[in-house]
């Protein structure tokens, strides 16, 4: 991560990475920052179907009103090798996922889709989500497998009622077969 850094500058509408749906692609040895979008995924969205692997990598200082400030999986596949997901900051009460968001749903939030997150070797740490949940990882309904990682010092502040999940929160939608 020492030989790339890529920025979106912190303004309002520069999400620094957006895998499109059905993509494959690798990010590799770079630091991702200062992303900053109203809406999901500030640092890295990859959307319904794509496959991303982060190997290597970064994930620092991005903050988002929305769900996934660091990185967000909406109905794909994610994983993160070798790498740091660090100090990003979901900020807009009530929408959570500091560090990574893994959504298992389609855009109308009620068709079960399924999103698979693997984090391997990696650091989730730092990470905040203000008056929600989920600092580190929030898994919404999706398969996530977290192995010879490190989770700590995240914080998700509660709101809704919910509270909890500095590190991890995540919750299974038992109607859905094969969620977490």
């Amino acid at each position: 991560a020492n030989l790339l850094t890529v920025s979106g500058n912190f303004t309002d509408t520069n999400r620094v990475f957006f895998i499109a749906e059905n993509i494959t692609a690798v990010l590799d040895g770079m630091t991702i920052t200062g992303g900053s979008t109203e809406e999901v995924g500030a640092g890295i969205v990859s959307l319904i179907g794509a496959h991303l692997t982060v190997r290597n990598c970064v994930v620092t200082g991005n903050r988002d009103p929305g769900y996934g400030a660091g990185i967000a999986n909406w109905g794909g596949t994610l994983i993160v090798s070798d790498s740091i997901v660090s100090d990003n900051q979901a900020l807009f009460y009530d929408y959570g996922a500091g560090g990574i968001w893994n959504y298992a749903f389609a855009p109308d939030h009620k068709t079960y889709i399924g999103a698979t997150l693997i984090v391997r070797n990696s650091t989730i740490s730092g990470n905040l989500a203000y008056g929600s949940v989920g600092g580190g990882i929030l898994n919404e309904a999706g398969n996530m497998t977290i192995t010879s990682s490190t989770i700590s010092g995240n914080i998700a502040d509660g709101g809704g009622g919910y509270g909890g999940g500095g590190g991890i929160y995540t919750y299974n939608a038992p109607d859905f077969p094969g969620s977490a």
